[in-house]
């Protein structure tokens, strides 16, 4: 008989272990869960599935957000960022029943699930009221050695890789909040010219949450941030994370004299490098949603090729939402639209 477990709180050493155990991802990890918790002001829901046994079959983690009127909850959402790891695809898919029958008798108007660091070619959740997307994550075997690591990525990467030390480039992991702070200042640059390409790129969070990466991921060993200098000049920059032998590429940002040195190329094979004589097996180049595709096939994509020509592999996965409390989800989408309405009416 499966029983399903939920807690806020576990020992961070078992639950690591366990997660582990089961293959799981950085995005499983306690470490993530606090840092992912406290930036997005969430609560943290540790899910684990018991069959016959003192070890759990499989282990999830969630985020609740809970929206207020006048203090009274109003809505409540669920989310993971990352599908279940398990013992196998049936205890997977086990878990996925359980926490539908968990979102559904608490009260949860929404129940989100994503599959980042976990690409798997089958939904979790189905059914009425679920939508999805497609997603797509690019996957390097660091099993492989340097050498054939090297003549598997394509020639024009070869060549700009090849380009950035020939400029005499260095690359540098950070460690102090001042190298993290240069890693803002990077992105705040990138966002002011993609910004005027018409480029989508994520806004620049303030301050406190590059010293919430430090203390949470840096500082843990989790994290690690990679930049590209020319003499005393930062060009680039890249954060990653790595745990259980697999690693996964959050973040990059690079300013014009980077782009045309190729220092994000040259960052990412030496991180690659690194990762690989520690032991990492697996390198995440990060994902790519449908809806960044606006419509057109996937090969069209820039990002598409920048990732593939590193000798990914294409995992086809999803991102899925269910609809548990239409009526509340409607209300609180028109709440949404009020501050909008009202910035209108003032100007």
């Amino acid at each position: 008989m499966e029983s399903l477990h939920v807690s806020e709180i576990v020992e961070p050493l078992e639950w690591n272990e366990n997660v582990r155990a089961l293959d799981g991802c950085c995005f499983h990890s306690w470490e993530w869960c606090r840092y992912s918790s406290e930036k997005n002001k969430t609560r943290p829901l540790f899910f684990q599935l018991y069959s016959d046994g003192s070890l759990p079959k499989a282990v999830a983690v969630g985020f609740v957000t809970v929206k207020r009127l006048a203090g009274l909850q109003i809505h409540k959402r669920l989310s993971f960022g990352s599908l279940p790891a398990a013992v196998d695809a049936g205890y997977r898919q086990a878990m996925g029943r359980k926490i539908i029958k968990y979102s559904q008798n608490h009260g949860y108007a929404i129940l989100g699930v994503n599959s980042f660091g976990t690409p798997i070619d089958e939904p979790l959740i189905t059914g009425r009221g679920v939508s999805c997307h497609r997603r797509y994550e690019f996957l390097v075997d660091l099993t492989l050695t340097p050498e054939e690591l090297w003549k598997k990525i394509h020639g024009k990467k070869r060549n700009l890789i090849r380009k950035g030390k020939k400029a005499g480039l260095t690359i540098r992991r950070a460690t102090h909040f001042e190298e993290v702070m240069i890693y803002r200042e990077l992105a705040a640059d990138t966002l002011k010219r993609k910004s005027e390409q018409g480029i989508p790129f994520p806004n620049v969070d303030e301050a406190s949450h590059y010293k919430l990466m430090k203390n949470r991921l840096i500082d843990t060993g989790l994290g690690r941030l990679y930049l590209a200098f020319n003499g005393n000049t930062p060009l680039a920059g890249a954060f990653f994370v790595g745990y259980n032998r697999q690693v996964y590429y959050m973040l990059s940002a690079a300013n014009a004299e980077g782009l045309s040195l190729a220092a994000p190329d040259l960052i990412l094979w030496t991180c690659m490098g690194d990762y690989q004589q520690e032991g990492y097996t697996l390198f995440n180049l990060g994902g790519l949603s449908e809806l960044e595709l606006n419509g057109q096939p996937l090969e069209n994509s820039g990002l598409y090729h920048f990732k593939k020509r590193f000798s990914s592999d294409v995992y086809p996965c999803y991102k899925e939402q269910l609809d548990l409390r239409p009526v509340a989800n409607r209300i609180n989408n028109a709440l949404k639209k009020i501050p909008t309405i009202l910035k209108g009416r003032r100007h």
